[in-house]
């Protein structure tokens, strides 16, 4: 029977990603999964209709184009590529109106704006704000190990600096209800 230093249980993306960075640190680790096929959330099945799949759960990868495993675990050696599709996120509802998240900012701007259009300019300066302006910082934050407090204040100054560490002590709820005020537009976050 094989030894292993290390067994991790569940063999989604997450634990996938551990597994690799173990196994080139040269740990000894097993990765073991329930279900018949490997990646969790990153995988797709036919859950309501034949041939119609679904992606069970894997969405709004923040950052991952920037994401550090790419090089670290040299996926381009597995023929690894991300497929990012020009709708990101939506939520239909019963009277057939949607509000959707597409990678263009205007697309998702115009689809706000069907039902509100102050929501749709704070999505759009939320979006400049967080998404393209504070981009680096944010990725930074994402792909690093997590700095103290105080730390993390001395680095994030001046006035954006103080809303980021704002949400801080915010549900999601609380942080979507203070920006947002069209529920369609609230449900989808």
């Amino acid at each position: 029977m094989a030894s292993f230093e290390g067994v991790i249980v569940g063999a989604g993306h997450n634990s996938l990603t551990l597994g690799a960075y173990l196994a080139k640190a040269g740990v000894r680790i097993a990765v073991i999964e329930r279900n018949p096929e490997i990646g969790g959330g990153c995988t797709t099945e036919e859950v309501t209709l034949p041939k119609f799949r679904h992606n069970l759960h894997s969405n709004f990868y923040i950052g991952i184009e920037d994401a550090p495993i790419h090089e670290d675990l040299e996926l381009h050696r597995y023929g690894f590529r991300h497929i990012l599709p020009p709708v990101q996120n939506a939520a239909v509802f019963r009277d057939g109106t949607s509000v959707i998240i597409h990678r263009d900012i205007e697309k998702t701007c115009e689809s706000f704006a069907r039902f509100s259009k102050k929501d749709a300019e704070t999505f759009r300066t939320l979006h400049d704000r967080y998404a393209v302006r504070m981009r680096s910082l944010i990725n930074s934050l994402l792909y690093s190990q997590p700095l103290p407090p105080d730390e993390l204040r001395d680095r994030i100054r001046g006035e954006e600096g103080a809303e980021f560490l704002g949400y801080a002590g915010l549900s999601m709820n609380e942080a979507v209800d203070r920006h947002f005020e069209e529920e369609r537009i609230r449900v989808l976050f």
